[in-house]
């Protein structure tokens, strides 16, 4: 019995051998070469390789495939096992050499070309592997490992149309590799086609309907576009199949925080959550987020404060205070929060920021402009601070040159930005250069859409222009987005 096994696995290597030559190699022209006699030592030793791999004891298989190599320095097959074992065992060094060996004996080893352009791959030659990938797709048509190196070469090339693409036709071609779909729901996801991404996580949960990642990904996609009652639906099912997760409860209550309607009962599931986790300063954040939304700030600042008796040292939390006292026009109180939250964050841009409207609002120019001033001259490229300032100098119409200098390194590096066109534009107007400014405004509602300042800014430049019909035209779509604004009113009845 031994001595027959002993055959057949020797029948095994000879084949194995010869299948190693090139692919289209007519018959007669290799019976007229010189019939290779294979050694039974290396056979011997190849097949003790084999069986020690087949266990994984990659040591001792690279040790059997290295004694193999020395009663048989010709075969492409032993040298390619060689390389196999030593990049099993991390050698990535030693697996180089061997497989390089098994190349130069045999070009047409296609698995050893694979093998040494895996580890090419893996030290970063992406460009330069990518032609042999492509070149090894069409000898190893069956070996999806190949078409997934080539995508992921795309992607570190920056070539994401062609990744993309790569991962759906690797799906089409084998409905088993949900990884490429995957894949490609990502990229779509990354590169904010959300619409698409949906679809194929959407068909991802056809194929995997308790899958939590996917269903997690799937409800950031419904917020993303803006299909509220899709993400809570999908959050509904990840409470049942996470009842522990405490952040699922979180984000399903951050967008029940959102929403105005009563047909979800958000107010009583963001009740139930400050009950059910008093040590979770979210529940209340996302329960106040709901009042203010829903015009109730007073209920929002009690919850709040109330809260901030349990946290104390929570900056956001002060943060959100002092916000909701500037909305309720109680400014030194805003200030306050702020200065407060400052002492736990000092750095926070969005405090500062919030900070220095304050002041402005205040009327304390000479504290807001000493911090815009500091604001900028810390972060010249800080964009908010940049617009900002120009525009409360605009609205005082003070030093206009050095406002149109701000906003315009504004726009320089947010050149889309809706809200510093309109201050560019508002500047001009305020130059007196009404032609310009009645562009940039233009320019300003491309950007946004439909908003009432805007519209008005716009009105008054038109109006400048002796273009009254035009200007109340704008001051009416204003006074429809802002329907209590005294000012607009007079305007139209001017």
């Amino acid at each position: 019995m031994i001595k027959k096994t002993y055959i057949s696995l020797t029948l095994i290597l000879i084949t194995s051998i010869v299948l190693s030559n090139c692919a289209g190699t007519k018959p007669e022209i290799i019976s007229k070469k010189p019939v290779k006699i294979y050694n039974s030592e290396a056979i011997r030793h190849y097949m003790n390789g084999e069986i020690y791999s087949l266990h994984g004891d990659w040591a001792m298989a690279a040790i059997e495939y290295q004694d193999a190599a020395k009663f048989d320095t010709t075969s492409s097959t032993i040298y390619a096992s060689i390389g196999n074992a030593y990049m099993n065992l991390g050698k990535l060094d030693n697996a180089r050499k061997a497989l390089h060996t098994a190349v130069e004996l045999d070009s047409c080893n296609y698995i050893a070309r694979k093998q040494l352009a895996d580890i090419k791959f893996t030290e970063g030659y992406f460009e330069l592997m990518e032609e042999e990938y492509q070149f090894l797709a069409k000898k190893l048509t069956d070996n999806i490992d190949i078409d997934y190196k080539i995508a992921e070469i795309y992607i570190r090339t920056n070539r994401i149309a062609e990744a993309l693409e790569t991962y759906e036709n690797i799906f089409r071609k084998d409905r088993t590799q949900i990884g490429a779909l995957e894949r490609a729901a990502e990229i779509l996801f990354l590169t904010k086609n959300f619409k698409k991404s949906a679809q194929y996580f959407d068909f991802l949960l056809q194929l995997d309907p308790t899958n939590t990642e996917f269903l997690k990904t799937r409800a950031d996609l419904a917020v993303l576009n803006q299909n509220v009652d899709k993400a809570i639906t999908i959050y509904q099912k990840l409470m049942e199949l996470l009842p522990d997760d405490q952040q699922i409860k979180n984000n399903l209550g951050e967008i029940l925080s959102q929403v105005q309607d009563k047909k979800h009962n958000p107010q009583k599931f963001l009740e139930k959550m400050v009950n059910e986790y008093p040590e979770n300063v979210e529940t209340y954040k996302n329960l106040a987020f709901y009042h203010v939304n829903n015009n109730q700030v007073d209920n929002a600042l009690e919850l709040l404060l109330e809260a901030k008796e349990r946290f104390t040292q929570d900056a956001d939390l002060y943060f959100i205070i002092g916000s909701l006292y500037r909305e309720k026009g109680e400014n030194s109180e805003a200030l306050s929060y702020l200065d407060t939250t400052l002492m736990f964050a000092e750095d926070s841009m969005q405090v500062l920021h919030l900070k220095a409207t304050i002041l402005e609002e205040s009327g304390l120019f000479q504290s807001s402009d000493s911090l815009y001033n500091a604001l900028i001259n810390d972060n010249p490229e800080d964009p908010i601070a940049l617009n900002n300032y120009a525009y409360s100098l605009a609205t005082r119409g003070k030093n206009l040159d050095k406002a149109e200098e701000l906003v315009t390194k504004a726009l320089e590096l947010v050149p889309e930005n809706a809200s510093y066109l309109d201050t560019k534009g508002w500047i001009l107007y305020k130059k007196e250069n009404y032609l310009e400014a009645e562009k940039y405004l233009v320019k300003a509602l491309n950007a946004i859409g439909d908003n009432a300042e805007i519209f008005e800014h716009l009105g008054d430049t038109l109006q400048k222009q002796n273009k009254i019909e035009e200007a109340k035209n704008y001051y009416r779509k204003a006074l429809e987005l802002d329907p209590n604004n005294e000012q607009i009113k007079e305007k139209i009845l001017r």
